[in-house]
């Protein structure tokens, strides 16, 4: 059996020290605040019994918020983001923007006290012809509602009118998203035309835009895209009807040069998001976009999938309290 020397000892040594080092200044610039950019947030229901992918817990929306709060979180509206983005306003530290999509009836019951308490605010994306409605066993907002929590720090802009959907764009299906897409037409054995296309889209967007403004009486500006899809043609779209503002489903950090047309969001809605994995994915997406950014790291993005694994607990003493 070969001896260990002290030599080998002493390397051992090192080499751990070095990891542990490693690991703490790691630690240090996930968690340090960052400043001048912010994360928006993206949930859509919430039950207290969830048997979809998209909903949580009242108990765990509570956490959420806690968590925020807790850890010096400042929690700003999409009015003030926009303002950042046209270089009008400056960030707080650690700003953080909370959305709900599709305009279920349950923000009003759960969401809203809790954002309300908190002197928290939040916007929602509404399908805007599902207002007050019933469809497919849930609730939506009716307008009364949305008066009474938008005078209380709570903005209402659109997601769509009536296209909240996939349809086929193939005489054998292949359904997408209608807001991008031509989609077949069975009664007349064919595609749709580019004129056709846009004409519907011009009408859902349009609609839905009127709509809000007529029962709220506010400029509306933004949208928040269906399911997260979109292409240059609806963009372009969007922009003759006046929307400024544009929100997708892709993660990523809102600074300075975000596309307006393309604002990235964080989907937290789900409930396995917990209060810890919320604050995992903030500081992640922030730290990631500042590291990857650099020319030559790029390459290293499955870091992301071995340092998850060390699951960094924001209860670790090690890791800074900030």
């Amino acid at each position: 059996m070969r001896k260990i020397t002290a030599g080998t000892l002493g390397v051992v040594l090192i080499a751990i020290l070095l990891l542990v080092f490693a690991r703490y200044k790691m630690n240090n610039l996930l968690w340090a605040p960052y400043t001048d950019e912010a994360v928006v947030l993206v949930y859509h229901h919430i039950d207290p019994a969830p048997d979809r992918p998209f909903a949580i817990t009242p108990r765990l929306f509570q956490e959420h918020l806690d968590a925020l709060l807790h850890h010096d979180y400042h929690v700003i509206s999409t009015g003030e983001l926009a303002g950042f983005l046209e270089g009008k306003a400056l960030l707080p530290e650690k700003a953080v923007v909370i959305t709900f999509d599709d305009g279920y009836r349950s923000f009003y019951r759960y969401a809203y006290p809790e954002l309300k308490s908190r002197e928290m605010p939040a916007t929602c994306f509404m399908i805007t012809a599902w207002a007050g409605k019933k469809v497919g066993g849930l609730e939506y907002l009716t307008w009364p509602e949305m008066r009474e929590m938008q005078a209380n720090g709570i903005s209402f802009f659109v997601h769509t009118d009536h296209s909240h959907y996939c349809a086929p764009t193939t005489p054998e299906g292949n359904p997408k998203p209608v807001l991008t897409n031509r989609i077949w037409l069975p009664g007349k054995n064919r595609l749709e035309t580019e004129y056709e296309y846009r004409q519907r889209v011009i009408n859902d967007l349009a609609t839905a835009r009127d709509r809000l403004e007529k029962e709220l009486h506010q400029p509306v500006e933004q949208i928040a895209w269906p399911y997260g899809a979109y292409n240059q043609p609806l963009v372009e779209i969007a922009q003759s009807l006046g929307y400024r503002f544009c929100y997708t489903t892709q993660p990523g950090m809102v600074t300075a040069k975000t596309d307006p047309f393309a604002i990235p969001r964080l989907d937290v809605g789900n409930p396995d998001v917990t209060a810890q994995d919320l604050l995992w994915r903030i500081q992640y997406t922030a730290f990631k976009e500042k590291l990857f950014a650099r020319p030559g790291l790029r390459y290293c993005d499955n870091f992301y999938h071995r340092f998850k694994r060390m699951r960094l607990s924001v209860f670790d003493p090690n890791v800074p309290a900030h």
